[in-house]
């Protein structure tokens, strides 16, 4: 393939569509990442104040 036909190949409109897609999807997955941590994070917190809660009541 040419320099030219390589060149004109990267600057098809379909690539620019394909590259906005990929570049949505990977926006989509960091966002439902975050989501996902925070999640998690909001679970294991409500278990150490469980876990808390449970040792001061033993102590009592």
């Amino acid at each position: 393939m040419s320099l030219q036909a390589l060149i004109s190949l990267s600057r098809s409109p379909d690539k620019v569509d394909a590259d906005r897609n990929i570049s949505k999807r990977l926006e989509q997955s960091r966002r439902q990442m975050e989501i996902y941590d925070r999640e998690i994070e909001t679970r294991i917190a409500a278990k150490v104040v469980t876990r808390e809660q449970l040792a001061k009541t033993c102590s009592l």
